[in-house]
C-alpha cells in the first residue's frame, strides 16, 4: 500500500534539554542492541546491532554461554562505534531481557557491559520502559498539538509496553506485558504453521494484563508503534525495501492493510525475510513472532490507522531528566565514575 507522511508539529520537543556534551545511550533488548550517539555539534547517530539475547536466556533465567556472545560480540561492535564518534558519556540500560534474568546471568551481563562500554548498566521496570518510550517515540514523529492524545505501543523481544499521554500533561497510564517477538517464540516452541493458535496465546497475554480500555484508540488520537518491527513491518507493508530504522518515520499507516501484512509476514521463513529487503541480517528468526504481536495488539486497541517512528528509550534517555527520573527509581550508578548523588 502507499502511505502517507503526517504533517507533524516539531515545535512540541519531547526531547528539549538533551545533554550539552556528545553523549551514547545503549538499550541492550532482547532482540538487539540499540546505539544512539547524539549532542555537540555533530548530527545524531543511531545503530541497531543484532543480538538475540533474549534467544540465549533459558527457562531459568540463566545464559546459554555459546548464544550469549553474540551480545558480547554486539557490546564490542557498540563499544568501537562510541570510541570512533567520540562521546564523552555512556549510558547503558536493559529492559524487559535483564528483567527476566537469573541474578547471576543478570550479574554477567552488568561485568561485560563494565568491561566493555567503561559503564554501569540500568534495568529498566517496566512502567519507566513504557513512559521512555512514549518520549522517545515522539522525538522522532512529534505530535499535531501539544494537547493531542497519543498511545504508544512498543513491541520488542521480551515485552510489549503501552502508554497513552499528551506532551504537554505527560504520560497518564503505562501497561507492560510479558510477550515480545522472543519470549513469543518460546512460549509456542517456534511454532509458525498455525497463525491462530499463536493469536490465541498473544489474546492470553493481553487479557491477563487486564483492562486496556485507557489505551483504545479513538477520532482524533495519533498511535505510535515503535521498536525495530514498527518500521520493519510498515517497510514490508508498503513494499520499501529498506533497513533504514528512520526511514518509516512519520508514515501513517491503515490498520486493515498492517495487521493481514503482520500475519503474512509471520508466515515467512528466515530465508524470505531475508530476501525482503526490509530485515536486519540476524533478525530473521524471531522478528516475525513480533509482527504477529503487533498487528494483534493494535486490532485489539480498535485502531484505524497507526503512525511509525523508529525512537524509542535509547531516545529519551539523551535527556538529562529523563536519565536522572530512572536513576532515581531503581538506585542504580549512573555513568562511569558517577554515583547517583553525583548525577543529580
Amino acid at each position: 500500500m502507499i502511505g502517507v507522511v503526517l504533517n507533524m508539529v516539531r515545535s512540541f520537543s519531547p526531547l528539549e534539554g538533551k545533554h550539552g556534551e556528545r553523549i551514547a545511550t545503549v538499550d541492550i533488548g532482547g532482540h538487539d542492541l540499540k546505539v544512539y550517539m547524539t549532542g555537540g555539534s555533530e548530527p545524531d547517530s543511531y545503530e541497531v546491532i543484532p543480538t538475540d539475547l533474549r534467544g540465549a536466556m533459558l527457562e531459568t533465567g540463566d545464559l546459554d554461554v555459546d548464544a550469549y556472545q553474540r551480545t558480547v560480540k554486539g557490546l564490542g561492535q557498540a563499544a568501537t562505534a562510541i570510541k570512533n564518534d567520540g562521546t564523552v558519556e555512556t549510558r547503558a540500560t536493559t529492559c524487559s531481557a535483564g528483567r527476566g534474568m537469573s541474578p547471576s546471568a543478570l550479574a554477567r551481563l552488568e561485568a561485560d557491559v563494565q568491561g566493555i562500554l567503561g559503564t554501569g548498566l540500568v534495568v529498566v521496570p517496566g512502567d519507566m520502559e513504557a513512559e521512555l518510550g512514549f518520549y522517545g517515540a515522539l522525538s522522532c514523529v512529534g505530535a499535531r498539538t501539544q494537547d493531542q492524545r497519543v498511545v504508544t505501543v512498543d513491541v520488542g523481544g521480551g515485552s510489549t509496553e503501552l502508554a497513552v499521554g499528551t506532551l504537554s500533561r505527560g504520560v497518564s497510564s503505562t501497561v507492560s506485558m510479558p510477550v515480545g517477538g522472543s519470549s513469543l517464540k518460546i512460549a509456542v516452541d517456534g511454532e509458525t504453521f498455525d497463525v491462530e493458535s499463536v493469536e490465541h496465546t498473544i489474546d492470553d497475554y493481553i487479557a491477563e494484563a487486564g483492562d486496556l480500555s485507557v489505551f483504545k484508540w479513538e477520532p482524533g488520537t495519533m498511535l505510535v508503534i515503535i521498536g525495530g518491527i514498527a518500521g520493519t513491518l510498515s517497510a514490508w507493508t508498503r513494499d520499501a525495501k529498506t533497513t533504514d530504522p528512520h526511514a518509516m518515520d512519520g508514515e501513517e499507516l491503515l490498520v486493515e492493510d498492517l495487521a493481514p501484512a503482520g500475519r503474512m509476514f509471520f508466515r515467512l521463513t528466515p530465508e524470505e525475510m531475508a530476501e525482503s529487503g526490509c530485515v536486519i541480517p540476524g533478525r530473521e528468526d524471531s522478528i516475525g513472532y513480533a509482527g504477529l504481536v503487533l498487528s494483534t495488539i493494535v486490532e485489539a486497541l480498535d485502531a484505524k490507522t497507526v503512525v511509525v517512528s523508529s525512537g524509542g528509550v535509547a531516545q529519551a534517555l539523551a535527556v538529562d531528566a529523563n536519565w536522572k527520573k530512572l536513576l532515581a527509581s531503581v538506585r542504580k550508578p549512573a555513568a562511569k565514575g558517577k554515583t547517583l548523588e553525583e548525577a543529580d
